[in-house]
């Protein structure tokens, strides 16, 4: 399965989910005792780019204005979780100049890359922006840190949920049954396709972050060229 099929895929099901009434809200969503920090190497969309979501984002807090809606200083696309989220994780448990070695290291040779973004998908849960790798940069760069940090020795959790092969932004998830269901169906009908515009990756940052990357509770730890 290519990945527009497994986008595609996705949305569908997550339609029909939602249609039934199913979909699957996330209770910890600002829930005081969340104590789940994690660590994640991220890129950050074009401000063109982010700007373009921003605007279906208004016209969905519109619709159902008691979501969880992404802004500008979290949305992202995860290049690799590093640790996930685990209650009491603490940047004091880690060495951070380790892991910026090996991130350093995993980049050597692969210099900036591209990603288109066009259309949203989604799950019971959350909507997301579909991104698309124009080389295979991103790949190569997973597959290294996969090996380097595995070899290392270092606090790793890689791909125990599941291998990441997309490039997709959550912008946005579910904290409650839909309000306006049939108003936010025609609203991610009309942005299936949307052209949302290309960004060059130029950098990563290494962050300490929540389950949502929310900006009070996100630190990033470094940022790291993409050098040519």
């Amino acid at each position: 399965m290519d990945l527009q099929e497994h986008y595609n895929s996705m949305y569908d099901n997550a339609v029909r989910r939602f249609k039934e009434g199913a979909c699957e809200p996330d209770a910890w969503i600002d829930a005081a005792g969340d104590s789940r920090m994690g660590l994640t190497l991220r890129l950050r969309p074009d401000r063109q780019v982010v700007n373009r979501i921003q605007h279906f984002l208004d016209a969905a807090r519109g619709l159902e204005p008691n979501q969880y809606f992404y802004g500008e200083e979290n949305i992202h696309v995860t290049v690799l979780s590093i640790i996930s989220c685990y209650p009491g994780f603490s940047v004091s448990d880690i060495v951070v100049a380790d892991y910026v070695k090996e991130i350093k290291e995993s980049l050597a040779g692969i210099g900036t890359f591209n990603l288109t973004f066009r259309g949203i998908t989604a799950s019971p849960s959350c909507i997301m922006v579909q991104g698309f790798m124009e080389e295979d940069g991103l790949e190569m760069l997973r597959q290294r840190l996969r090996e380097n940090i595995a070899k290392s020795g270092l606090q790793q959790s890689m791909d125990q949920r599941y291998t990441l092969q997309t490039a997709h932004a959550t912008v946005l998830r579910l904290k409650q049954k839909m309000e306006n269901r049939d108003g936010l169906l025609q609203l991610l009908d009309k942005y299936r396709n949307n052209d949302w515009g290309r960004s060059s990756v130029t950098e990563v940052e290494l962050v300490l972050n929540d389950w949502y990357h929310q900006p009070d509770r996100t630190s990033v730890l470094k940022r790291i060229p993409l050098l040519e």
